[in-house]
């Protein structure tokens, strides 16, 4: 598949398969994960040049994260989400090889297999899907879609969550899991039963808001005593989170699984729910909007304006070194003010599509789904009839 969203991008693309690693958060296990068997040959994926229907990130985002078959069967297609090979490949030799900088990217030595960690793979596709989610709740004023999207952005656990980072997202995240391994006095954010998440949760909450009051000799203190960075709690992106959650929690305690990844709710989140918590459509959006630029720019952070010499020309392009960070460009440029984001409305599918303000009549990604539903409404009628 080539999909043409005006930028270029090649991505090694080989053969794939199940490796067990080492467990990232204790150090006595290991996990699932994808590893290169064969590293295969450059795959163009996105062009400038060329036109084909479809779109790669929307396909990542529908992925069962329970099915390691199709996550194979993705990076058989596409690759893994970032490759030694391409991302090594940094400086200018190419031009001295009379060859492309893409088709040079294969001969790159590697010390060892490409890999990354099932849950690390799974995490990056939640993390696209809620902030597909986002959008739609965006684009339809749907605030209880916004909500509960905006939960697992906020407090999953991830890689972001073992490095402070630069958005102010990612430093909710890290502080939060911060303040839960010092709780437990260590480097590896623990496991543990479902109710103690909800706990610490609100502890940490009730920490901000402790340390936003403290006056100005107490803060030098805490800040010293603790080593915590809670800065940017006077700054309305993290008082809206926090605002948020702590309207919520008198009323909803928040479940997780083992993984950190995905959140259930003690009770069913409506309108009611949240005229009772006197959560507001405006705030939500506030938060909505903040967190999805947060998590769009850093993962776009590295894009650059590139010019390569290729094929006796010069060529005006996009630096882009990962499969991700492409997916990420392609949905940027997807955003268009134009353009609004849908999920399929046949139950059983998670793909996300787009389409114009104008065909907003449109319900289902493809006519597969369409006729699928067509005919299930006709069996419900059929059935009704006879009884």
């Amino acid at each position: 598949m080539i999909v043409n969203k005006g930028f270029s991008f090649n991505n090694m693309v080989g053969e794939y398969g199940i490796t067990e690693l080492p467990h990232r958060r204790d150090i006595e296990k290991t996990e699932l994960g994808i590893e290169t068997t064969y590293p295969g040959q450059l795959k163009p994926l996105y062009s400038q040049n060329s036109f084909e229907e479809g779109s790669i990130a929307y396909e990542f985002a529908a992925i069962d994260t329970n099915n390691i078959d199709e996550i194979l069967n993705f990076c058989s297609k596409y690759g893994l989400l970032s490759t030694h090979r391409i991302c090594e490949n940094l400086s200018n030799d190419y031009t001295f090889f009379n060859t492309s900088k893409t088709l040079f990217s294969e001969v790159v030595p590697t010390s060892e297999n490409d890999k990354m960690y099932v849950s690390a793979f799974c995490n990056e596709v939640l993390t696209m899907r809620h902030l597909l989610g986002l959008k739609e709740a965006l684009d339809n004023h749907n605030s209880v879609t916004l909500l509960t999207n905006l939960i697992p952005l906020l407090l999953s656990y991830t890689s972001t969550s073992e490095i402070s980072s630069e958005t102010e997202t990612e430093h909710f995240n890290y502080q939060f899991y911060q303040y839960i391994r010092d709780y437990y006095h260590t480097e590896f954010v623990p496991t543990f039963d479902l109710t103690t998440f909800d706990d610490l949760l609100r502890s940490f909450l009730l920490r901000l808001e402790y340390f936003a009051n403290l006056s100005g000799t107490e803060y030098d203190s805490f800040e010293i005593s603790e080593h915590m960075d809670y800065k940017d709690i006077f700054h309305c992106t993290w008082q809206t989170y926090h605002s948020i959650l702590m309207k919520l929690l008198p009323l909803v305690t928040i479940y997780t699984d083992e993984s950190l990844s995905e959140f259930r709710f003690s009770k069913p989140i409506t309108p009611d729910l949240l005229s009772e918590a006197g959560i507001t459509e405006k705030e939500l959006r506030q938060a909505a909007i903040t967190c999805m630029s947060d998590f769009f720019n850093i993962q776009t952070a590295f894009i650059t304006p590139a010019l390569r010499y290729e094929n006796n020309q010069l060529t005006a392009d996009w630096k882009i070194t990962t499969l991700l960070e492409a997916m990420y460009m392609e949905l940027i440029v997807t955003f268009a003010p134009n353009t609004q984001i849908k999920k399929c409305a046949n139950p059983t599918c998670n793909f996300y599509f787009d389409v114009g303000v104008g065909n907003s009549r449109k319900i289902y990604c493809s006519q597969r789904c369409a006729l699928l539903m067509a005919k299930r409404k006709q069996r419900e009628r059929d059935k009704q009839k006879r009884s």
